[in-house]
């Protein structure tokens, strides 16, 4: 399995087509960086080193960065609804910043609605139920950050399992990097 550059997200039951794409671009996967993407892109990882390194939301709670990677949905993709395994959401929030969104492509958290666009950060709990779409001719890239919860933060509330094709995703870049 190829471990760097743009792969498929291995869930694909969360497409609602059969001809839908949604593909990653992993920088920071459960704390690990991968070696060969950062060399690929290099600013994107400046980036991240000064989100993880520098901003403070006070001075006692320093941010921690999770997870970090690019997501690409191709052109009229939409993902179903679903939430995040338990042992990752229920303790991170979910940050998506628009790089590249070339029309109308929405993030829906419950029965929250939100536009997605260039330079917007978009957080939410991962551990509700939530789905995106892209209704573009063209694909759509985000920036999406997994920054642990703070403790003023309650707690998520998923009770869902890792699938075997994440687990399998997390053991290749693990053996890999």
């Amino acid at each position: 399995m190829q471990m760097y550059g743009w792969m498929d997200w291995p869930e694909k039951f969360l497409l609602q087509k059969n001809n839908n794409q949604w593909n990653i671009f992993p920088f920071l996967v459960f704390k690990k960086w991968s070696i060969k993407n950062i060399q690929l892109c290099p600013n994107i990882y400046n980036l991240l080193k000064i989100i993880q390194d520098k901003l403070l939301f006070n001075s006692d709670n320093k941010l921690e960065l999770i997870n970090a990677s690019l997501s690409r949905l191709s052109a009229g993709t939409i993902l179903k609804p679903h939430q995040g395994w338990a042992k990752l959401s229920n303790y991170i929030l979910r940050c998506h910043l628009g790089i590249i969104i070339p029309g109308e492509s929405h993030i829906y958290v419950e029965s929250e609605k939100q536009k997605v666009e260039v330079n917007k950060w978009i957080i939410f709990d991962d551990s509700k139920i939530h789905w995106a779409d892209n209704n573009s001719n063209s694909n759509r890239i985000t920036l999406i950050l997994d920054i642990k919860r703070l403790d003023f933060i309650e707690i998520g509330k998923s009770e869902i399992s890792d699938t075997s094709e994440v687990k399998t995703f997390i053991n290749s870049f693990n053996q890999i990097n």
